[in-house]
Protein backbone atom coordinates (compact mmCIF):
# COMPACT_ATOMS: atom_id res chain seq x y z
CA UNK A 1 0.00 0.00 0.00
CA UNK A 2 0.85 3.43 -1.00
CA UNK A 3 0.36 6.10 1.61
CA UNK A 4 1.00 9.73 0.74
CA UNK A 5 -0.08 12.93 2.37
CA UNK A 6 -0.95 16.29 0.72
CA UNK A 7 -2.27 19.84 1.24
CA UNK A 8 -5.83 19.77 0.68
CA UNK A 9 -6.92 21.47 -2.55
CA UNK A 10 -10.83 23.31 -3.33
CA UNK A 11 -11.69 19.80 -5.34
CA UNK A 12 -11.45 18.27 -1.92
CA UNK A 13 -13.95 20.28 -0.54
CA UNK A 14 -16.89 17.33 -1.35
CA UNK A 15 -14.96 14.61 0.30
CA UNK A 16 -14.17 16.69 3.53
CA UNK A 17 -18.13 18.00 3.51
CA UNK A 18 -18.94 13.97 3.22
CA UNK A 19 -16.36 12.70 5.60
CA UNK A 20 -17.05 15.07 8.58
CA UNK A 21 -20.77 14.85 8.12
CA UNK A 22 -21.02 10.60 8.45
CA UNK A 23 -22.20 9.80 11.40
CA UNK A 24 -19.53 7.27 12.19
CA UNK A 25 -16.87 10.22 11.99
CA UNK A 26 -18.94 13.24 13.43
CA UNK A 27 -19.21 11.45 17.12
CA UNK A 28 -15.15 12.17 17.38
CA UNK A 29 -14.86 15.17 15.99
CA UNK A 30 -14.11 18.79 17.70
CA UNK A 31 -17.90 20.46 18.26
CA UNK A 32 -16.70 23.63 17.42
CA UNK A 33 -15.36 22.73 13.14
CA UNK A 34 -15.78 23.63 9.66
CA UNK A 35 -19.30 22.15 8.69
CA UNK A 36 -20.00 24.13 5.67
CA UNK A 37 -18.85 23.99 1.94
CA UNK A 38 -17.92 28.27 2.56
CA UNK A 39 -16.20 26.93 5.81
CA UNK A 40 -14.43 24.18 4.50
CA UNK A 41 -13.36 26.12 1.72
CA UNK A 42 -11.85 29.25 3.83
CA UNK A 43 -9.68 26.81 5.63
CA UNK A 44 -8.13 25.15 2.23
CA UNK A 45 -7.58 28.52 1.43
CA UNK A 46 -5.94 29.61 4.99
CA UNK A 47 -3.99 26.07 4.55
CA UNK A 48 -2.30 27.93 1.10
CA UNK A 49 -1.90 30.87 2.51
CA UNK A 50 -0.41 30.29 6.06
CA UNK A 51 1.30 27.31 5.36
CA UNK A 52 3.42 27.52 8.52
CA UNK A 53 0.35 28.07 10.75
CA UNK A 54 -2.25 26.42 9.51
CA UNK A 55 -2.70 23.44 7.59
CA UNK A 56 -5.43 20.84 6.30
CA UNK A 57 -4.06 17.61 4.56
CA UNK A 58 -5.74 14.83 2.78
CA UNK A 59 -4.23 11.46 3.01
CA UNK A 60 -4.55 9.18 0.15
CA UNK A 61 -4.16 5.09 0.38
CA UNK A 62 -2.86 3.67 -3.56
CA UNK A 63 -3.96 7.43 -4.64
CA UNK A 64 -7.44 7.28 -3.15
CA UNK A 65 -8.92 9.59 -0.61
CA UNK A 66 -8.65 8.02 3.08
CA UNK A 67 -8.87 10.54 5.71
CA UNK A 68 -7.95 13.81 6.80
CA UNK A 69 -5.72 15.86 8.96
CA UNK A 70 -4.63 19.11 10.62
CA UNK A 71 -2.51 21.45 12.41
CA UNK A 72 -3.28 24.95 13.56
CA UNK A 73 -0.57 27.28 15.83
CA UNK A 74 -1.68 27.82 18.85
CA UNK A 75 1.10 29.63 20.37
CA UNK A 76 4.17 30.36 18.17
CA UNK A 77 6.56 31.47 20.63
CA UNK A 78 6.23 28.01 22.52
CA UNK A 79 5.94 26.22 19.71
CA UNK A 80 2.63 24.79 20.35
CA UNK A 81 0.09 23.45 17.95
CA UNK A 82 -3.07 21.64 18.01
CA UNK A 83 -3.41 18.91 16.01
Amino acid sequence: MNVTIRRARPDDVDFLLELNSHEDVDRYLAARRATTREELLEEIERSEREPKDFGRFVVEADGRRAGVMGFAVANRGSRIASL
